[in-house]
């Protein structure tokens, strides 16, 4: 029977009962007061299709919990090895052989992922959101690809020599994934969330490895930007800004839902206009503590292992940032948003993901023995 690091464990399980009910609160006020204010525009799901759709995400989220997700690494990092042991057969060559094929294979499956959603003609389906199955389901496809980014980016740095070839992969990876979200999603909010994600991601992995310095800061900081003006199309000069008081003042005024509502989410607004300051208070305390909860662990996973933390931290951040800039476009400095936040059939399923992070077997310290995620 397999033996855990029972001090992680500690910290994870109440981190994650926290996280759980921070999130559950969080997600139940956001749509009770958006399924009130959009009666009678949008219709909604009955209480039958939510408790299954909650059950589905639940037994996702269970089935990653329970593969043995350390094998599965395990057994790719070796086919990718083997695969770059064919280019060469110096040793001193084989790690930026590795590096190759890992990058190259993220690469294809990423162009591979582009070209079927093009050539199927996906488009808007019937509840307005880009997804070739189903409403929704292209975010689905951004989280999938950005935790496979998540995981070639901190195996393959490792096999990088020098700190400026690290930011150049990294950046490769990031570019692929960036793109491919982009071209699939067609969401400037989501695309915005995975760059910045990505690029603190790299800031604390190789902090933390004690490779980072000034140069090699600003590299990726500059990279991380380029990524964000290039791929993010006028999200702080279109003329389409409007903040969430300027929408509820037209609402009042009109009487009748403003049209540039629809197609954009102002998930922040519509609580503070449905229930009122006090709720939409709570709902911050509610995600401060759901953030302290989950950076405390986080940080101490790192000790044990700093891919599985730098992972934890990742894929919160991706959410994080999506209410940054939900924050910034319901102020009106920004496009407003399009992505929902907080989106049960993505968080849950990498909720539980990240809890898996932190079973850590007793020994299994050394990360370089194996490719942990």
């Amino acid at each position: 029977m397999k033996k855990y690091d029972q001090k992680i464990l500690k910290t994870a399980i109440p981190a994650f009962v926290i996280s759980a009910l921070c999130y559950a609160a969080m997600w139940g006020i956001m749509r009770r007061t958006e399924n009130t204010f959009l009666a009678g525009y949008i219709g909604g799901g009955g209480a039958v299709s939510q408790i299954r759709n909650i059950l589905i995400c639940i037994l996702v989220g269970v089935i990653l919990f329970v593969l043995p997700l350390e094998k599965i690494c395990d057994k790719t990092y070796g086919a990718v090895c083997y695969c770059g042991s064919l280019f060469t057969d110096k040793k001193k060559f084989r790690d930026a052989a590795a590096l190759f094929v890992l990058t190259f294979l993220y690469v294809v499956i990423c162009w591979a992922s582009v070209t079927f959603s093009i050539h199927t003609d996906s488009g808007l389906d019937d509840g307005g959101h880009w997804g070739l199955f189903g409403s929704g389901s292209d975010e689905i496809y951004a989280v999938v690809i950005t935790i496979l980014a998540f995981v070639v980016m901190v195996k393959g740095v490792d096999l990088v020599k020098k700190s400026w070839s690290g930011v150049l992969f990294w950046f490769l990876i990031e570019l692929a994934n960036v793109v491919s979200v982009k071209l699939v999603t067609a969401k400037d909010d989501l695309t915005f969330a995975i760059v910045c994600a990505e690029t603190i991601m790299f800031i604390l992995y190789m902090a933390v490895q004690h490779r980072l310095n000034i140069v090699t800061c600003l590299l990726s900081l500059l990279c991380g930007a380029i990524l964000i003006f290039a791929g993010c199309d006028d999200v702080f000069t279109s003329k389409n800004k409007i903040s969430g008081s300027s929408i509820m003042d037209e609402l009042d005024q009109a009487g009748s839902m403003p049209d540039r509502i629809f197609g954009a989410r102002y998930n922040i607004t519509i609580i503070e206009h449905q229930a009122g300051i006090g709720l939409c208070i709570l709902w911050f305390v509610l995600l401060v503590i759901l953030s302290i909860a989950v950076i405390l662990s986080a940080s101490r996973l790192m000790k044990v292992s700093v891919r599985r933390g730098t992972f934890v931290l990742g894929i919160y951040m991706i959410e994080a940032f999506l209410i940054i800039y939900a924050i910034l476009a319901e102020l009106g400095f920004i496009k407003p948003a399009v992505t929902l936040l907080l989106h049960m059939n993505e968080v849950v399923p990498v909720m539980i993901l990240g809890f898996r992070m932190f079973f850590v077997e007793d020994g299994s310290h050394n990360e370089k023995s194996s490719f942990n995620v």
